[in-house]
């Protein structure tokens, strides 16, 4: 409940006082989707609608807090096409990229490179028959002759290949670095997406302990650009030594890290939620 009490709004949920708080941790709530509502159907779009607004006021009134992230910087943060923008501009390396619907666009970008890695734009799902399934960065080439007719629907990200490649998680929390090497093995390893081996045994998670002093205070400054107190950046290393900026998720997860990696990443939110001094 929000309620005026002459010069603000209280807020309320379940007779605990929610205004009070100093620090708010935006981490990934989820609200219902509207055929979820328990209303008619005809109803269903009104209701959600009010029922969104209602929970995503708290985002604005509780406008004084410290938040780790603010909700408004991660939406704006989500966009790959600005995060490499920001990243380049802060000094980091950027893969040759082009994101296009357009078929004639991707095939040269494809003649071009030889061999390109392509992935979504965002993380929506498929729903294959009950079973919901995501797309992963893939790597296609010349050879393989892909039809990208249908790509006018679904705009896509195309990223030159890059060579002899060591995956980097690089989490930054406030103004603290830690660094994740992940080793693909087995029949992951000529993969281009480590995701899709999180649940198997053929990923093993490093600490990377010689990242560049000065790597990691472009990615603190590509964070504080974005608004942001918490980014979760992935890297490839290459083979001449070289860090290349693939992307950061500005809310992302680094559980992993800590648990695999033994790197305590969770001290890290500790420290910031109590000192705030980024």
């Amino acid at each position: 409940s929000y309620s005026w009490n002459g010069s603000r709004f209280e807020i309320t949920y379940d007779n605990v006082r929610l205004d009070h708080v100093d620090v708010v941790w935006f981490r990934k709530p989820i609200i219902l989707d509207p055929d979820q509502l328990p209303v008619d159907a005809k109803y269903q779009k009104y209701v959600h609608g009010a029922y969104k607004r209602a929970a995503n006021a708290i985002y604005a009134l509780l406008r004084d807090k410290y938040w780790v992230s603010d909700p408004w910087a991660i939406i704006r943060a989500n966009n790959k096409l600005l995060q490499q923008e920001v990243a380049f501009e802060k000094g980091l390396l950027i893969p040759d990229t082009i994101v296009t619907n357009s078929p004639k666009d991707a095939q040269t970008f494809l003649e071009k490179h030889k061999t390109v890695i392509m992935k979504p734009l965002g993380a929506e799902t498929v729903n294959d028959d009950g079973v919901e399934k995501t797309f992963y960065a893939t790597k296609i080439s010349l050879e393989d002759k892909v039809d990208f007719s249908g790509l006018g629907l679904a705009p896509t990200i195309f990223q030159q290949s890059l060579v002899g490649m060591l995956d980097l998680r690089v989490t930054v929390v406030g103004n603290k670095i830690y660094t994740c090497e992940i080793h693909k093995k087995g029949a992951l390893a000529s993969g281009s997406d480590w995701r899709s081996g999180v649940l198997t045994p053929e990923l093993e998670f490093v600490e990377h302990k010689n990242l560049p002093e000065d790597l990691g205070l472009k990615c603190i400054e590509v964070v504080k650009a974005l608004g942001l107190k918490f980014g979760a950046f992935d890297f490839m290393l290459d083979n001449n030594g070289q860090y290349w900026f693939l992307e950061v998720n500005p809310n992302g997860q680094w559980g992993f890290v800590e648990l695999e990696a033994g790197i305590p990443v969770s001290k890290g939110f500790a420290d910031l939620f109590t000192k705030k001094d980024f």
